[in-house]
């Protein structure tokens, strides 16, 4: 006997059972498909945008404010010693007389740094810290940046940056939550399934016990046809996908220039689309062959 023949029967068995019961077959369908289409639209949503999102992403700063009276070469000085410390991923000095132009843009006054003589603003260096950084590291570049001299005041943006944290907290934990309860409901969906064609042919596994079939030749169509269910499932959660890209896409395009950065929503990558896929028919062999084994070890 081939190598092939049980695979050729099983996948047989498995057409047959689709033949067989083709508005059971549809309905596990239509219940995964929709399971997964509200996942995979938001996913891509947000691998789309994860450009965007990098720009926001948390990355704690601690502000040096230097005193008025430091000259250019004590600001260097003082730059090179915040990046010294521990924890400190670089250093950016925003200059006092930058500051000063940028503050006379913004007001429309139609005048030059010099005619307003003395800069009263003082020389800033924004710290960087390194990621993942936590709590204790920014507190303590702060505290030992407010001993040096030639230092007026230091800020971190410490509470932002717990409020950010935890909001990122709160979504990966909604994620995890909710993927998992997608797992259970496609394990519901396909178990209810194979349970179904299970009890629909038990003289079949009966006659197949008596000739001495392994349980792994028993169970196979039923991973074949838990397979093709979530794979057809997927193939129509994607479809919504575009879908949803395509109602997204314009509303989308008008929000984001409204706040002067354009973007649009793409569809996603061809290797993206045949990874779902083929993570649902990974999945739904793996949920088809335990609801199997399952459904026949009870009879």
């Amino acid at each position: 006997m081939s190598a092939l023949t049980p695979q050729r029967y099983a996948l047989g068995r498995a057409v047959a059972m689709v033949r067989d019961r083709p508005f059971v077959f549809l309905l596990g369908v239509a219940l995964a498909a929709i399971a997964l289409a509200l996942p995979l639209a938001i996913a891509s949503v947000l691998w789309a945008a994860r450009p965007a999102l990098a720009l926001i992403q948390p990355v704690p700063e601690v502000s040096v404010f230097v005193s008025t009276r430091a000259t250019s070469r004590d600001v260097d000085v003082l730059k090179g010693r915040l990046e010294s410390v521990p924890g400190v991923a670089g250093v950016t000095l925003q200059s006092k007389d930058a500051a000063l132009a940028q503050l006379i843009k913004r007001s429309g006054f139609v005048t030059t740094p010099a005619e307003l003589g003395a800069n009263p603003l003082p020389d800033v260096l924004i710290a960087r810290l390194e990621l993942p950084a936590s709590e204790q590291s920014l507190e303590a570049v702060t505290t030992t940046a407010k001993g040096w001299p030639l230092v007026d005041s230091v800020r971190s943006d410490l509470d932002w940056y717990r409020k950010v944290r935890g909001l990122g907290t709160v979504g990966i934990t909604a994620v995890a939550v909710f993927g998992g309860l997608v797992i259970l409901l496609l394990t519901l969906i396909l178990a209810g399934t194979v349970r179904l064609h299970a009890s629909t042919r038990a003289d079949e596994l009966a006659v197949l016990r008596l000739v001495g079939a392994t349980p792994r030749f028993i169970v196979r169509p039923y991973a074949y046809s838990a397979a093709l269910t979530l794979a057809l499932a997927s193939v129509l959660a994607i479809a919504a996908v575009f879908a949803v890209h395509a109602a997204l896409r314009a509303p989308i395009a008008n929000l984001t220039v409204l706040y002067g950065a354009p973007f649009t929503l793409p569809d996603p990558e061809p290797i993206q689309l045949l990874a779902v896929l083929a993570g649902a028919v990974l999945i739904g062999w793996v949920i088809g062959v335990a609801g199997a084994r399952a459904a026949v070890s009870g009879r």
